[in-house]
């Protein structure tokens, strides 16, 4: 079946396909485009996953498989499927990546009356220059980023990310999900509802924040990295830190702290969650 083909005035596409596989219900995307290091790159997907890496070309090259959802008919599979696609827009300075479930069909489910939908997975396999402007926007996909750099905006809604080599400066955002992000460096700024979030920082080198509401985040700073903890800390919450400071109130239920003689900003808040600071 032939792909869609999406792409702005002035975009150079160098390759372009989408088959779907015979018998299996399965549909693969391929294309390249040109893409400058530093420029803008935005996904935005359901569920699935996400596998993005760094490569020396300025290229972003974009691999896709389309599998049907589960507990789904065999017709039904094959026309969600067929009906899925991946949009790309762009090349040089910006380039913007969607699934695209617009076209997928109704599919009647007894008892429940009305318009059914079981949305495909999108696997994407991604490679692009390591210096980039990140955004990532996700439900409920497992996604892995490695050694890229930049400002790197990632939000998930009850998916998973791991991260190793992110640098620059690093925005997490999940609700009800779970993060692991290690090697870091720059300035980080996490944020969970009701998720958890461990991430492990070489250095921190700007001002960076914690934010959880009855989710945890968990901190590894090096033991010699100096921080000026300050923030807010809820009666029904918990900070929990291996370095020695001493913390004084600042009115209400904010407070400050200094390690190895303060540094950089670290703010905390967290309600009715949890903000442990470790050692690594």
């Amino acid at each position: 079946m032939r792909g869609k083909f999406l792409v702005l005035a002035g975009a150079t596409v160098l390759l372009s396909s989408a088959v779907l596989a015979q018998g299996t219900h399965r549909k693969e995307f391929n294309r390249t485009v040109a893409f400058e290091p530093e420029g803008y790159l935005t996904l935005e997907t359901y569920k699935g996953s996400i596998r993005l890496t760094s490569w020396e070309q300025s290229q972003v090259e974009i691999t896709a498989e389309i599998e049907p959802g589960e507990d789904v008919s065999d017709d039904y599979a094959r026309r969600s499927v067929e009906a899925t696609e991946v949009d790309v827009w762009g090349s040089g300075r910006s380039v913007r990546i969607r699934s695209d479930y617009d076209a997928v069909p109704c599919e009647e489910r007894f008892p429940w009356p009305g318009c059914s939908k079981t949305l495909p997975y999108v696997h994407y396999l991604i490679r692009a220059p390591r210096k980039l402007n990140l955004r990532i926007k996700d439900h409920k996909s497992e996604i892995d980023l490695t050694d890229l750099e930049g400002r790197l905006e990632l939000e998930t809604y009850k998916g998973t990310l791991r991260g190793q080599g992110l640098a620059g400066d690093v925005r997490l955002e999940s609700y009800k999900g779970i993060v692991k992000a290690l090697d870091l460096r720059g300035r980080v700024r996490a944020e969970t509802y009701k998720g958890e979030m461990t991430l492990e920082a070489r250095t921190l080198d700007g001002p960076s924040r914690l934010d959880t509401y009855k989710g945890a985040i968990e901190l590894r700073v090096a033991a010699t990295q100096p921080l000026t903890v300050r923030g807010e800390i809820g009666r029904r919450a918990d900070f929990v830190s291996d370095f020695e400071m001493a913390m004084r109130a600042l009115g209400g239920e904010r407070l400050e702290g200094h390690i190895n003689g303060g540094g950089p900003e670290l703010e905390i808040n967290s309600q009715r969650g949890t903000i442990r600071l470790r050692r690594r």
